[in-house]
């Protein structure tokens, strides 16, 4: 039987002065509309690691958010596990949420195109939806690959542009959610576009600037820092039977590389 999942446990009296507690509530709320996916999500990112680091090893996870997932993973028996989060209250509110759960999960305030951590400090170093954002790609994947150490693992999971379904949803769907103000054709020619005040709470970043497989395997092979390992996403590794060309319209965009 599985164990029980974290983000199903008394979250209603974890830092209810935070100011992020009610969207915190709103997010966990859908998560548990979907637990089935959610619990693939979990499994998915353990696989990841565990190819190439023991439970025992340091990992960071860049723009945490809430710290969801890295909790899961700690209640999973992963010793050291870190999230860092430009937002200070998401990172309390992940850090009271550790505390109140029994679980060892570092918070660490900062931002990703500065990681405050020393070179080398991390076996492997992984973020979700986080690249499509950020306000200087080069930088972070600079700093992500600095704070790895050699042969350190670098985990991305971002979103997939020849994914139907994310595709339809930002055409037609998210200007439906914000009345015209985003998404649409608008959006396919603007997503490169660093905006401040991102969606009312991010400091600065980018609309959804979702790519392909196949461009981040160019970007990857294009840095002298990183060794590409693989470039794919998360339909091919759930249905390894699906043909090459057609996973690549399937799920969001994976990829993992190590440090020379």
């Amino acid at each position: 039987m599985k164990s029980p999942l974290v983000i199903t446990r008394g979250w209603e009296t974890v830092a209810k002065s935070n100011p992020k507690y009610a969207r915190m509530l709103r997010r966990r709320g859908k998560i548990l509309r979907n637990l089935r996916g959610y619990r693939r999500q979990v499994d998915l990112l353990e696989s990841l690691l565990r190819i190439a680091v023991t439970r025992r090893g340091r990992i960071l996870d860049v723009a945490c958010g809430f710290g969801f997932q890295l909790l899961e993973l700690s209640a999973r028996g992963w010793k050291d596990i870190w999230g860092l989060e430009i937002d200070p209250n998401l990172s309390h509110l992940m850090a009271e949420a550790a505390t109140q759960f029994g679980l060892r999960v570092g918070a660490q305030v900062g931002d990703a195109c500065a990681i405050p951590f020393a070179d080398g400090s991390f076996d492997a170093v992984m973020s979700k939806n986080f690249f499509e954002h950020v306000y200087d790609f080069d930088r972070t994947l600079q700093e992500q690959a600095r704070v790895l150490k050699p042969k350190g693992r670098l985990i991305i999971l971002d979103g997939n542009s020849l994914y139907p379904k994310a595709l339809f949803d930002l055409l037609v769907l998210y200007p439906i959610r914000t009345r015209g103000q985003r998404g649409g054709l608008k959006w396919l020619f603007t997503k490169h576009r660093v905006e401040r005040n991102l969606y009312g709470y991010l400091h600065q970043g980018r609309d959804e600037d979702i790519h392909t497989p196949r461009w981040w395997r160019y970007r990857i092979e294009s840095t002298r820092y990183l060794r590409l390992k693989d470039s794919t996403t998360t339909g091919a590794l759930a249905y390894p039977w699906l043909p090459k060309g057609l996973a690549q319209f399937i799920g969001a965009c994976v990829v993992v590389a190590e440090k020379r």
